[in-house]
């Protein structure tokens, strides 16, 4: 067992010393036995503090663990302990305090942390003096360290989610809806109610939600607040799409800066959408009217023949079946179909034993 024990503790020491030249690759042979030299004396002296055992590498770790357990749970157990006296000082400081007996910069941080905390959620109004006894009374309770500001985070959530809210929240200051104060059943029922339990977003977008008024029509509001925007993106591509596809509808229609431009602001005239129907309906409007650039000879009419003359466009060849597909296609197969398969499909038997 002994022999065992060496045997073991000798292939984690060449881990350690091949871990080391690894890292150390590119250095002379001297510099290399130098640092393996400060190695070697690390592992036998073994850990004497946690940040010196969290510290060290994954090998270096093993070999102490192995060799020197009776040390590392000696650290680790020093350390564990110092973080429950650390524990125990907060929570007690924390009784001190909501006892009245907080000193005068443990009070600035208290004061300064629910500055903040309602300056990040401004649907929290200072005035509310409701709102505050429900937050003081909540900590105190729970005997949470006001100095954090997560934890200040943590009791609007509990307090908004309980059957009878005591505190109230204004949509309108956050910038997500009307309402100027919102408080028990109303609260907790808020559709949005869980954009009023994030932070709020930046002043700028606080004051574009702001700025949207109801009572104005689309059209009207772009026109008051997005003067040098031009159409959002996703209307850009939905009217290159309709575009494309009426020509495939319409081969003589011509894709052209003022065709479009006609088309979409008689779509916007008669309040319909940009879609294939509101496109649709411009054209047969406004080609009638002459209006129209369109490309002559695309349609071609001889007594009761129509022809019509597509433009040449480079389609490709046919995507050939992916492994897949080829291998749900022959599965079902008898010997006989699958035989003639393979002889109407001369590249199918190479591409079947490719699979």
């Amino acid at each position: 067992m002994a022999f065992a024990t060496l045997e073991s503790k000798e292939k984690l020491q060449m881990r350690v010393e091949k871990a080391t030249r690894q890292r150390l690759r590119g250095k002379s042979e001297p510099e290399i036995q130098k640092e393996l030299e400060k190695v070697s004396a690390t592992l036998k002296a073994g850990p004497r503090t946690y940040e010196e055992y969290e510290s060290a590498s994954y090998e270096i770790k093993s070999y102490w663990e192995f060799a020197m357990s009776a040390a590392v749970d000696k650290v680790l157990q020093a350390h564990q302990d110092e973080q429950k006296k650390a524990a125990a000082k907060i929570k007690n400081g924390v009784e001190r305090m909501w006892k009245g007996e907080s000193s005068t910069d443990e009070s600035e941080q208290a004061w300064k942390t629910a500055e903040k905390f309602m300056e990040l959620y401004p649907q929290v109004r200072p005035t509310d003096t409701a709102t505050g006894a429900a937050f003081r009374k909540y900590l105190r309770a729970n005997n949470l360290d006001p100095r954090e500001l997560s934890l200040w985070e943590t009791a609007l959530s509990v307090l908004a989610a309980t059957n009878q809210p005591e505190i109230f929240l204004s949509p309108k200051a956050a910038g997500v809806g009307p309402e100027e104060e919102l408080g028990g059943y109303q609260l907790r029922s808020y559709p949005n109610l869980h954009l009023l339990l994030r932070r709020a977003p930046d002043e700028a977008t606080r004051k574009f939600r702001g700025a949207y008024k109801p009572e104005l029509s689309a059209d009207n509001f772009k026109k008051e607040y997005l003067p040098e925007t031009g159409a959002p993106y996703y209307i850009q591509a939905r009217i290159k799409r309709a575009a494309d596809t009426l020509v495939s509808w319409h081969p003589d229609f011509v894709i052209t800066d003022d065709n479009i431009e006609l088309i979409v602001r008689w779509i916007n005239e008669n309040k319909l959408q940009y879609d294939m129907n509101g496109f649709e309906a411009a054209y047969q409007t406004l080609s009638k009217s002459g209006n129209l650039e369109r490309r002559a000879g695309a349609i071609v009419h001889g007594g009761e023949m129509t022809m019509t003359n597509f433009e040449p466009r480079a389609h490709g060849a046919p995507a050939l079946p992916d492994k897949a597909s080829l291998a749900a296609k022959i599965r079902n197969l008898s010997s006989t179909d699958l035989l003639k398969f393979y002889q109407d499909n001369p590249g199918a038997r190479a591409a079947v034993d490719a699979m």
